[in-house]
């Protein structure tokens, strides 16, 4: 009699993937740690939290079920969503000796697909030196991969918009967002980066500097 092979399969490994919904329960000394939402679209929800010591990465949860996985990010973009809907998102910290929990927050997208006022200005690169009667503020780097470099940077009073330049040049408005990615980059390869603030009495610019994506995977 032929012996059915399942009884020859290996034990299935154990998942590494995250829980499809959000668990009800935390683990032993599982405090809170804080997200919040930085630049809201009518299709996508940028999110940053605090980051947890340990952390090997986080989870991202939409409305009770698992979206995606940010990696060691403590920021990331939810797109794909609906305009003028509300979402929850909360976040899953994993560690060694178990989970952390973020708070729970419910976000609203922009009720318009239309793109943000264009800047006054018809300056489309950065100017080549920062004027002598403007502020500096600080611009770091905030994570790189191989295609892509996060910036995160200080908030300017009265800001009413924050511009992003790479090499000298236009590259996107990040609104009042102090957080972006900047993607598609090439592996290994190095970007300099600078940051226009708007405000009432002119521009306000960061300083510069230099990020190398890493090697492609």
């Amino acid at each position: 009699m032929r012996t059915s092979g399942s009884r020859n399969r290996p034990p299935a490994s154990t998942t590494t993937a995250p829980p499809a919904t959000t668990p009800q329960t935390t683990t032993q000394g599982s405090s809170k740690f804080v997200v919040s939402s930085r630049d809201i679209r009518s299709n996508s929800i940028a999110l940053t939290w605090s980051r947890v010591d340990g952390a090997t990465r986080y989870d991202v949860y939409r409305d009770g079920r698992f979206s995606k996985n940010a990696g060691t990010a403590n920021f990331v973009t939810d797109a794909g969503l609906a305009p003028n809907t509300s979402y929850k998102f909360k976040i899953t910290a994993t560690l060694r000796s178990g989970q952390r929990y973020s708070n729970e927050i419910t976000v609203r997208t922009s009720g318009s697909n239309s793109r943000p006022p264009a800047s006054t200005s018809t300056q489309t690169s950065a100017p080549s030196s920062t004027p002598t009667n403007n502020s500096t503020f600080t611009l770091s780097r905030a994570h790189a991969t191989h295609n892509q470099i996060g910036l995160t940077w200080n908030q300017v009073p009265g800001a009413t918009r924050y511009d992003v330049y790479r090499d000298g040049q236009f590259v996107r408005n990040a609104n009042l967002s102090r957080l972006v990615s900047d993607s598609n980059l090439r592996p290994n390869t190095s970007y300099r980066y600078k940051i226009t603030a708007t405000t009432p009495s002119g521009p306000i610019y960061s300083n510069e500097i230099t990020v190398r994506t890493n090697n492609a995977p």
